[in-house]
């Protein structure tokens, strides 16, 4: 079925409203989360209005019959589909763990359902904390089980940067990780969205875009299982991704995932020109 995504302007709160359930002439809703009023959609006037040649009336007219029964529908469409179901955007409501867990939960086994109705605007901060703490229990899960000698990784700033890190200098990545995960959530983001407004799969903006990536990392709370974990929760990760996308920017899946392997693909292409160049030389 057809469906339009509403979007309050002000606090950012959003649902998809299938079209048989908008009201014909209704073109102002109200946000069940702050209240606000707005325009959702422009419609032309009819006819009687446009006859009306005095200015203030045409202005009582319109705002009454803003204020009419299609209003009050879809309203009570928006409240009625109106939860709290993204616990983590409600953090304030629910505590931080049982939001953590719900919210963990409702992206691994419902993804389609839990960005329908995440909020595309406003603050990215909690997103961006989620997608920290779930990195940062991976990290660590990682690191735990290097110690214990279940798994063999080389030394991450190591490998980066040459040297291994000791000491006070172990405290200090502690504080710059989460920086140097911010960074990168925020370039994976831009290049994601980018890839995706290339194919014309990226309608809803960098914000959604950006709130995906950030959610999608929820099975990586897997990697505390040694072995198996990171690897299942990478493919569940991606899995999540490629559907967060297309139901967020309501575009389709195919579409999606040619935009998702675009820079692998350009890379691959890009390897291929060095090899064949420097077969040249």
């Amino acid at each position: 079925d057809e469906a339009m995504r509403i979007t309050c302007p002000k606090c950012g709160f959003s649902k998809e409203v299938p079209e048989d359930k908008i009201p014909e002439n209704a073109q102002i809703a109200t946000c069940p989360k702050c209240s606000y009023k707005f325009k959702f959609r422009e419609l032309t006037e009819p006819d009687f209005f446009k006859q009306n040649t005095d200015v203030s009336s045409d202005k009582i007219l319109l705002e009454e019959h803003t204020e009419t029964k299609q209003e009050e529908d879809l309203y009570s469409y928006f409240e009625k589909g109106y939860d709290d179901y993204i616990a983590w955007e409600n953090i304030e409501k629910y505590g931080f763990w049982s939001a953590l867990v719900d919210t963990v939960k409702k992206v691994m086994f419902n993804p389609t359902e839990f960005f329908k109705r995440l909020p595309i605007s406003g603050n990215l901060t909690k997103a961006l904390v989620f997608y920290l703490i779930i990195s940062e229990i991976q990290a660590i899960s990682q690191v735990l089980w290097s110690f214990v000698g279940l798994l063999k990784i080389e030394d991450p700033v190591k490998a980066i940067f040459g040297f291994g890190i000791s000491g006070i200098a172990s405290l200090l990545m502690l504080i710059f990780y989460p920086i140097f995960l911010t960074a990168i959530l925020f370039l994976g983001s831009a290049i994601n969205h980018l890839c995706l407004k290339i194919l014309k799969a990226g309608k809803s903006g960098f914000g959604a875009t950006f709130k995906v990536v950030s959610y999608s990392v929820a099975p990586m709370w897997l990697s505390i299982i040694p072995f198996l974990g990171a690897f299942v929760g990478s493919i569940w990760s991606i899995v999540i991704t490629i559907l967060g996308f297309s139901s967020i920017h309501n575009s389709s899946i195919g579409r999606v995932i040619v935009a998702f392997l675009l820079p692998v693909i350009v890379i691959l292409l890009l390897i291929a020109i060095g090899v064949g160049l420097k077969g040249h030389v």
